[in-house]
């Protein structure tokens, strides 16, 4: 047996997987190099050479499929519908908020310019209003 021959044999005991698995794997290298006859590998594997023919054309039929091109990359996530939903339901109560947001900023911005022209003619025993008022409208509270 040649070199290379031996080496492809090393080579199944790098593999990742069960010792059972590559023992058989290299049985049916070995055959495919020359190294056992098939009546010695059926004997090895405890298969009759019917069952042994059909586990060869397994092994070649895996290794030449995992040798086909495949796209490039991760293949797609499967998506959730339920997920889709509540994703989106989170996203339009964020809209709903962040609307809100604006709208709350907007009347702090315009609020305080009325409230201080409201305190000029407010009567002198009343202090704090425009502080209060304030707070009303950032708690949502303001009822006009």
């Amino acid at each position: 047996m040649s070199g290379r021959a031996r080496h492809l044999l090393e080579l199944v005991g790098h593999l990742v997987g069960d010792e059972g698995q590559k023992q058989r794997l290299k049985v049916i290298f070995a055959v495919l190099i020359g190294e056992l006859s098939v009546n010695e590998a059926c004997e090895l594997l405890g298969l009759c050479a019917s069952r042994y023919y059909e586990l060869r054309q397994q092994v070649l039929e895996a290794a030449l499929q995992s040798l086909s091109p495949h796209p490039a990359g991760r293949p797609r996530a499967v998506v959730d519908s339920q997920e889709v939903e509540h994703l989106s339901a989170m996203a339009a109560e964020h809209e709903r908020e962040m609307h809100l947001m604006r709208v709350r900023e907007e009347l702090l911005l315009t609020v305080p310019r009325v409230v201080r022209e409201n305190e000029r003619s407010a009567l002198p025993g009343q202090k704090g209003g425009a502080r209060k008022l304030r707070r009303r409208v950032m708690r949502g509270k303001h009822a006009t």
